[in-house]
């Protein structure tokens, strides 16, 4: 049997909301973001968005 979420709202009704507020693509990126910090903790979603924002300047900006 899974435990019952701890969080309020869950993952599923803040889907549900953000996906009527916002719209399917918004919401719905919404939605995983908010998924990602409740199963991995906000310090490791922030680590993984930082080393991506990271990788994409080095595209933009090349070394010297």
């Amino acid at each position: 049997n899974p435990q019952p979420c701890r969080f309020v709202p869950t993952c599923s009704e803040y889907a549900i909301e953000a996906i009527r507020k916002h719209g399917p693509f918004k919401g719905l990126w919404l939605a995983i973001k908010e998924f990602a910090v409740v199963t991995l903790g906000e310090e490791a979603v922030m680590i993984l968005y930082l080393k991506v924002r990271e990788k994409e300047m080095r595209e933009v900006i090349p070394a010297i």
